[in-house]
């Protein structure tokens, strides 16, 4: 088991692109004394690009949609967010068709609507769960400034190198919330580990959202029971899972891939989320 906190190169650009636009409407609005003639022309020139990067943003999405076969969609309540393509280069491994995070066996995952996101009602609590301690490993931003369950996984892993379970939580990055957002990190882990009948060390925990934001903790709880309920090995559970730790993501993101090694078939899976400074 892995975890990893980053940004994606991809996503970042489609971020900054989108304040370019800001920042142009901002200028026409903010130029009085710029002559009339070519302030409109300023202003057609912002709204031409603006109208361009919202086409590009809704062909990609119709693009996702188009590659990803409908037995691989998640359909959650009133809402369907498509899987992303797999791009896997060839090699001597062999693609599972559906496989995810949980696809190797001992491995379970859950995800569900708990309402920690500011709208819609798609996942956004997730449970990834081995039935064994397993070895983990983690690759975290060097930034200074360093979000709570960062810092809290770090101190875990400093003790021990295995774990049993992750969690993760979308709507709400719990960064730049100080101490009570750490409270708020080790409260998510007691909370949990009675349901599982786990230590609170063996325990990982992730979240994502707006940053300056602390974790919604009265619907995560109420939610938890629910949750450790609906772990499951099969391919709809990882798929939920992967949906739940999405944020402005068109679609989610997980493959697994089975490989022979001395005689032996490893399989691994996984599952991951776009990245990108959207607030503030």
């Amino acid at each position: 088991m892995a975890i990893a906190c980053g940004v994606v190169p991809a996503v970042v650009a489609g971020a900054v692109a989108g304040k370019l636009s800001k920042r142009e409407t901002r200028c026409v609005a903010h130029r009085p004394a710029m002559a009339p003639k070519r302030a409109a022309v300023f202003a057609q020139k912002a709204a031409s690009f603006a109208s361009r990067q919202s086409s590009m943003r809704s062909g990609r999405r119709s693009a996702a949609q188009q590659r990803v076969p409908l037995a691989v969609s998640a359909e959650l309540g009133n809402t369907t967010i498509p899987a992303a393509p797999i791009y896997v280069p060839e090699g001597p491994w062999t693609v599972v068709e559906g496989g995810g995070v949980n696809t190797p066996k001992g491995f379970k995952a859950a995800g569900l609507w708990a309402g920690l996101r500011s709208t819609g009602q798609r996942p956004d609590l997730a449970l990834f769960y081995c039935d064994t301690p397993c070895v983990v490993g983690g690759a975290f931003t060097k930034n200074v400034m360093q979000a709570a369950p960062i810092t809290y996984c770090k101190e875990i892993m400093a003790k021990k190198d295995t774990a049993r379970c992750v969690l993760i939580n979308a709507g709400q990055a719990n960064a730049a919330t100080g101490q009570l957002g750490w409270e708020d990190a080790v409260a998510s882990t007691e909370a949990l580990a009675p349901l599982l009948g786990i230590d609170t060390d063996d325990i990982l925990i992730e979240s994502t959202g707006v940053i300056g934001q602390r974790i919604k903790t009265q619907e995560m709880f109420a939610a938890l029971p629910k949750l450790v309920e609906s772990l499951a090995e099969d391919d709809t559970s990882g798929l939920a899972a992967a949906t739940a730790i999405t944020t402005t993501d068109l679609a989610s993101k997980s493959t697994a891939l089975k490989v022979d090694i001395g005689g032996t078939e490893i399989t691994i899976g996984g599952c991951s989320k776009g990245g990108g400074m959207i607030h503030p």
